[in-house]
């Protein structure tokens, strides 16, 4: 297959928007399960190579599979394969920044080069809570063209370090005047990601371990720090006119903006204690679900508010090369987590636009009934 330029420009551009066994319990109702099933089938049948969801309501939780983990040699899909959950790992993160700040180790209003003198020019001038609500009006490091030059010229392991794509940000210098405009960018969490080390003093993926994975039993879940083949993972796919592409061990430098892998049943229990409140105090978790007045986009500390139609729902969701991620959770223990382990060029499901609307569909009646 070949790869032109812009494809592979497409392919990096994707960032930028699993283990515990799955809980057991009464399945769902069976009509629904049934109509969720016959959704998954139609979109393996639309071109998604594979598609787990999890549906879990208290006590009660059903994982669904359709199509197969890898294309090579038609794995089928298991409920507890791993994917690589892509921005679902900003709503860790806001969280882990979050409790060091009801430990009153920093503030949400801190500047910035109180934490990481430096890394970006107008560090003084920016806060932890404009890193975590996007209003920082730091440059999105993708959007310039030597982050993927690399990539370009085949070297798929090549290797970003967090400062090296933050000074590429910082060379823009600064935009929208911090604290005016939201903009989502991959920037800002890749920033939190060092201050959380700096107030810590520990690599942040043994934070996460530390503060999040280990208390909570998250035993399928780890924080990627290389690309190195993982048995457990889905492999993922870049979907084209083409055949597919493998994109499974591309080297994952979105870091703090996107480098958790894991299985549906870890994402499902992570969301539920912290709607659930047990990973935060409530004035915390309040603010971290409370969108930037005068937006319409309903974003806030690292949640995304859906509106569905049964209520409000609270997570993320994920994009990166191959892999695709939504989590809703409504609290009292109502989680959906869905996969797919494809993409797009233009960050769709599969090439037949009808595949989106379905996902959408089947979030909606898998949340709803």
């Amino acid at each position: 297959m070949k790869h032109s330029i812009a494809a592979l420009a497409a392919l990096f551009l994707l960032t930028a928007v699993g283990c515990s066994d799955a809980p057991t319990g009464p399945e769902l109702a069976g009509t629904t399960r049934t109509r969720l099933q016959a959704q998954m089938d139609s979109l393996v049948a639309l071109g998604v190579p594979g598609v787990v969801l999890l549906v879990q309501d208290g006590s009660r939780s059903t994982v669904l599979t359709s199509g197969v983990s890898s294309l090579t040699d038609s794995k089928v899909m298991r409920p507890n394969d791993r994917f690589r959950i892509g921005s679902l790992t900003k709503s860790y993160l806001s969280t882990v920044m979050l409790q060091l700040v009801a430990e009153s180790r920093a503030g949400l209003d801190d500047p910035v080069a109180r934490w990481v003198p430096g890394v970006v020019s107008n560090g003084a001038t920016i806060t932890i809570r404009q890193l975590l609500n996007h209003t920082s009006g730091i440059f999105e490091y993708y959007n310039d063209p030597q982050v993927l030059a690399p990539y370009f010229d085949g070297d798929f392991g090549f290797t970003w370090t967090p400062r090296q794509l933050m000074a590429i940000a910082d060379s823009h210098g600064p935009g929208p005047t911090p604290g005016t405009v939201q903009e989502y960018s991959n920037s800002n969490y890749t920033l939190l990601g060092l201050v959380v080390e700096a107030v810590t003093g520990r690599t942040l993926s043994q934070v996460m371990q530390q503060r999040l994975f280990t208390p909570l039993g998250l035993t399928h879940t780890t924080f990627a720090v290389d690309a190195s083949p993982d048995a457990s993972r889905a492999r993922g796919y870049l979907l084209s006119d083409s055949d597919p592409l493998d994109v499974s061990d591309l080297y994952p430098f979105y870091w703090g903006a996107g480098n958790i892998v894991s299985d549906a049943a870890d994402v499902a229990r992570f969301y539920d204690a912290l709607l659930g409140g047990r990973l935060l105090p409530a004035s915390l978790l309040t603010s971290m679900k409370a969108p930037v007045a005068g937006t319409t986009n309903n974003y806030g500390f690292g949640l995304m508010r859906t509106n569905t139609p049964c209520g409000d729902a609270y997570g993320h969701d994920g994009a990166t090369p191959g892999y695709s991620a939504d989590a809703l959770a409504f609290g009292g223990g109502r989680v959906v987590v869905a996969f797919s382990n494809a993409l797009t060029f233009a960050d769709s499901h599969s090439n037949n636009p009808a595949a989106d609307a379905l996902w959408q569909r089947m979030l909606f009646l898998a949340a709803c009934g």
